[in-house]
């Protein structure tokens, strides 16, 4: 089966603080790329010199450049970025990106003076940076920044594919064959697992002889699909000097009688997958890396009788003991005679009452039967779908590094929460029972106009609040009460409706820390209501003069109240009443699609614009007694062709033209014109009347939904008509502009980017 396009994983280097790493190891393993990341410049200069082949993006935050310059370069005039990237110079063509909180963009942009990316540290960077990577990704055939091979160097490809559902062992012995036939006709070398369905291949060697093994024939085998390049490019070193095979499987159904089965675990593939592949590649691939027995810790698994199911190498290396040695013998024999004792008449008692036990001191058996001092922890649970017990040891002389190790945890974990505090779009202000101001977020900083470090500053809670009262529109009322809500509205730094709420923080101890108010912006809430609110005024409106024209002339048809003569005429208005009922109901509609499908349904295409706009113009109905739209063009539009939905292009053009005949209801001429704006790039048709025109202050309006320039009612619709045409005009990647003068006319642009 062809190939996909290939999903392409980046090695990604990044520089920044403790607190902001495992954030953005996460962020960025969720879009799909392996992060090598140091919160030490010295550290990341030294991986980076290892093997400095393997990144394909560095990202540093900004505070490092200047490190650098103080630490190697403390004299020098160059820029402190310059210096850091001339570092890195290795790969001068590798994507090099340096955010920080004072740098003044919130969006990536290239600097030409330092030939590096910038960006703002703020609460949608990591959003950003994904999106910068896998168009990095999508640009790059090659991962590699090596353009070509080096002495010493080799070329890897790694792929994995899902094997057909009903591929046969047969299938897999032919697979087989071919690979090694590739090996001894050729100079590649390499692995090939299968497990599961899956497959994942490392072949490694010349890059002609690569590319065209996989281009030609792996990627066009019909026997798997789905086939994910992860790296493509030229290694330092050869993984695999001699072709390794592994069929390899620990459960599930597939047989491997003529399969020469193999441990993953001890596998020379085994390790160098573990390292390479990303966790959520891991788990993409369904390829169970057996995590339990890499755990940095003493662990193993026992049946409610104490029988060993499981154990992790680190305990077995401890013992010194084998593993066939321990599995499935009792748990008993870890522990020496005294220790067997306390087993039995406590730990096991203790299980059986309440499930777990934490902080037993003991001593397991080691080699040549020493005494090894550990701290036991077990907890019942479940195990392969049978009630089992999990015991966990550590070793007691490792104690006070284990627990500085758990401090240093919880200060990154704290750490990680102020980052997560501050990046949010909502506010949080702790205060004090002495009004001192304890945490305050980005937010609430904003809301004043200062910085955090002045807003700390501040002499108290009660001057913060003074601030805000300057930017209220009304008294501001603080919330006095634990649950208590307020509601604010400020005029800076800009129209702002915000929820006030107070909560005590409450330590473990029972102190009161203080008072936390949060803060939430109901701005867009608010707005939505208000939209909400005008639609059931107008649509009820609008909708009941038809309606209520419609029922009066029914019944007085029903009863015969109306003569002969006079029935055509009242027929004429109920039609033209219910027409214009149908309308307005298909607007509404027609506005729900489109803003509830993001453009999603749009039918584009290529259109010769000279022929789409004759076909709209002849389309249009012109109303009774009034001239036909006057077309002019003052270039030639030939061979200009638009890429754009034909109905919706039409449904534009026709509500303006329907606008400009309606609010010019004394005649006048309505004229279209076309032409290319070559400054804008870009395709324009002006259309305009000579009627009634917009006062200057509702011009601001005019797009708005439900806005009605004819107060009146005597001109009929509901106001949606250019709501509807600027939403079409955005998924077409256009714009409209509008202008007007009172009593003279009106002036639309509609505008398609070429």
């Amino acid at each position: 089966m062809p190939m996909n396009q290939s999903i392409r994983c980046l090695t990604i280097l990044v520089i920044d603080e403790s607190l902001v790493i495992d954030l953005v190891n996460k962020s960025l393993t969720y879009f799909g790329h392996s992060v090598v990341a140091f919160n030490n410049i010295n550290n990341a200069l030294n991986a980076f010199k290892a093997n400095p082949l393997i990144f394909d993006v560095v990202i540093v935050d900004q505070k490092y450049s200047e490190i650098v310059k103080s630490l190697f370069y403390p004299n020098d005039d160059l820029d402190a970025r310059i210096l850091l990237k001339n570092i890195f110079g290795v790969i001068h063509e590798t994507p090099f990106l340096i955010w920080g909180d004072t740098i003044d963009s919130t969006e990536l942009i290239f600097s030409q003076e330092t030939a590096i990316y910038l960006l703002n540290k703020n609460y949608n960077a990591l959003k950003t940076i994904g999106n910068w990577l896998n168009i990095i990704a999508q640009e790059n055939h090659s991962i590699s920044a090596v353009d070509k091979e080096n002495e010493g160097e080799v070329y890897q490809l790694i792929y994995a594919s899902k094997a057909i559902e009903d591929l046969s062992e047969n299938d897999l012995i032919s697979i087989l064959t071919g690979a090694r036939q590739s090996n001894q006709s050729t100079h590649i070398t390499g692995t090939l697992i299968y497990h599961r369905g899956f497959f994942l291949q490392i072949i490694e060697g010349d890059k002609a002889s690569i590319t065209a093994l996989f281009y030609s024939q792996i990627a066009n085998d019909r026997r798997h699909y789905n086939v994910t390049i992860f790296h493509e490019g030229y290694a330092l070193k050869r993984e695999f000097p001699n072709w390794q095979m592994g069929f390899y499987g620990t459960s599930g159904n597939e047989s491997y009688s003529l399969l020469g089965l193999t441990d993953f675990k001890k596998h020379p593939a085994g390790q160098f997958f573990r390292r390479y592949l990303t966790q959520i590649q891991k788990h993409f691939l369904h390829f169970e890396l057996d995590d339990f027995d890499y755990l940095p810790c003493l662990i193993l698994i026992t049946d409610k009788n104490g029988i060993i199911l499981k154990v992790n190498s680190e305990l077995l290396i401890l013992i010194g003991k084998e593993r066939d040695d321990v599995e499935g013998k009792s748990i008993n024999e870890l522990f020496p005679p005294a220790g067997r004792i306390f087993l039995q008449t406590y730990v096991w008692t203790m299980l059986c009452h309440q499930g777990n036990v934490n902080e037993i001191h003991l001593k397991l058996t080691g080699q040549h039967n020493t005494r090894i001092p550990v701290i036991l922890n077990c907890k019942r649970g479940v195990f392969e779908g049978v009630e089992s017990y999990f015991w966990v040891f550590v070793v007691s002389v490792e104690r006070d590094k284990f627990e500085v190790e758990i401090l240093e945890s919880q200060r990154r974990t704290e750490s990680l929460l102020k980052t997560i505090f501050h990046i949010s779009p909502n506010g949080y202000l702790l205060i004090d029972d002495n009004q001192r101001i304890l945490f305050a977020n980005d937010m609430i900083a904003q809301l004043i106009e200062c910085s955090l470090e002045d807003l700390y500053f501040l002499s108290s809670g009660d001057e913060f609040w003074k601030h805000l009262a300057c930017y209220s529109q009304k008294d501001l009322s603080i919330p006095q009460k634990i649950g208590e809500t307020r509601y604010f509205e400020l005029l800076k730094p800009r129209l702002i409706k915000l929820v006030c709420s107070m909560q005590s923080i409450v330590l473990s101890n029972g102190k009161v820390l203080g008072n936390l108010f949060y803060f939430n912006d109901i701005t867009k809430e608010e707005e939505s209501n208000r939209i909400k609110a005008e639609f059931l005024t107008h649509a009820s409106h609008e909708l009941r003069t038809p309606l209520a024209s419609i029922h009066g002339y029914s019944e007085l048809l029903e009863h015969g109240m109306i003569s002969i003569e006079s029935q055509p005429s009242v027929v004429h208005i109920i039609y033209e009443q219910s027409t214009w009922l149908i309308a307005m109901v298909d607007e509404l509609l027609d506005l729900h699609r489109i803003e509830t499908r993001s453009g999603h349904g749009f039918e584009k295409n290529n259109y010769f614009f000279n022929e789409l706009i004759h076909e709209t113009l002849a389309e249009f109905s012109v109303p009774k007694e009034r001239q036909a739209v006057i077309l002019s063009t003052f270039q030639d539009l030939t061979g200009i062709e638009l890429y754009v939905d034909k109905i919706k292009f039409k449904q534009v053009i026709h509500a303006i033209i329907d606008n400009a005949y309606k609010y010019s209801p004394n005649g006048g001429n309505v004229s279209l014109y076309t032409r290319i704006n070559t400054a804008s790039n870009a395709l324009e048709i002006e259309i305009t009347d000579e009627g009634l025109g917009v006062a200057e202050s509702d011009i601001p309006l005019i797009f708005e939904r439900f806005f009605r320039v004819d107060k009146s009612g005597n001109i009929p619709g509901i106001g949606l008509g250019l709501t509807i045409a600027k939403e079409i005009m955005f998924f077409l990647n256009g714009e409209i502009d509008f202008n007007s003068i009172p009593n003279q006319g009106s002036r639309v642009v509609v505008r398609f980017y070429l």
